[in-house]
């Protein structure tokens, strides 16, 4: 008698790309009506499924309409962003993205220029990420206006997949100091700090999500000066998703 030992195709299994922080910087612009561009960032360990998350910040103005977002050191990519979120006529903050990236360089520079017009400074918050889907990477997002003084949150959500990235932002008008972030496990990532001449604070936090589970950071800006309000958001990501071949083991007697 023989054994001979085959191996056949049991399935291929959805496996998720595991979301990776790799750098993030922010920066503000200098002059009223000026470009905010971020110090480089190190994009250069990401080959594919690479993301970058823009907390974008304005005084009077909705960074998605009135700003132009560029970028150095980037290649491939589409860029969108979604809604704003405001006190009517003091600080807006929006999430630019930009996903299906195929390289970057070690020198990754994001720049915001606001359009002309009543206003104020720009600012922006980024974040380099790996592992976030290539297409239609938006899974959510949800926000609040008229933020001032105090505690706030964007409201909860709850990913539709383990191991997705929540970004936050908030934008305040204020003449001193940044808000802060807490709770569902959330991180700071960057804070633009207020002062008397640029009048206006843009932060940024995030968390990754192992398990899919209820979100709903807390802001606080007790620390602030003068506020006179803002908005603030929370935005979820899908994974990246590719698949495991599995094989199982026959064993046919002869």
């Amino acid at each position: 008698m023989r054994i001979a030992l085959l191996l056949a195709l049991l399935s291929a299994l959805p496996l998720g790309a595991q979301i990776t922080l790799l750098d993030h910087k922010s920066a503000r612009s200098t002059t009223a009506g000026g470009t905010a561009t971020t110090p480089a960032m190190n994009g250069s360990s990401c080959t594919s499924l690479c993301f970058i998350a823009v907390c974008a910040g304005m005084y009077l103005q909705d960074p998605g309409t009135t700003g132009t977002l560029s970028t150095s050191g980037v290649t491939g990519g589409t860029t969108t962003h979604g809604a704003a979120y405001s006190t009517t006529n003091h600080g807006y903050t929006t999430l630019f993205y930009i996903y299906g990236i195929t390289s970057m360089t070690s020198s990754v520079t994001i720049s915001l220029a606001r359009a002309s017009g009543t206003g104020g400074y720009a600012q922006v918050a980024a974040a380099i990420f790996s592992g976030v889907a290539a297409s239609n990477p938006l899974d959510q997002q949800t926000g609040l206006n008229s933020v001032a003084a105090g505690t706030a949150q964007p409201g909860s959500l709850t990913p539709a997949t383990n191991g997705e990235l929540g970004v936050s932002c908030a934008t305040v008008q204020a003449t001193a100091g940044s808000p802060t972030i807490s709770g569902s496990s959330y991180s700071l990532l960057d804070a633009i700090p207020a002062d008397a001449t640029v009048a206006l604070t843009t932060a940024s936090g995030y968390v990754i999500q192992a398990t899919a589970s209820a979100a709903n950071p807390t802001w606080t800006f007790t620390t602030l000066t003068g506020n006179t309000g803002g908005g603030i958001f929370q935005s979820f990501f899908k994974p990246a998703t590719g698949s495991v071949v599995r094989h199982r083991a026959l064993v046919i007697q002869q």
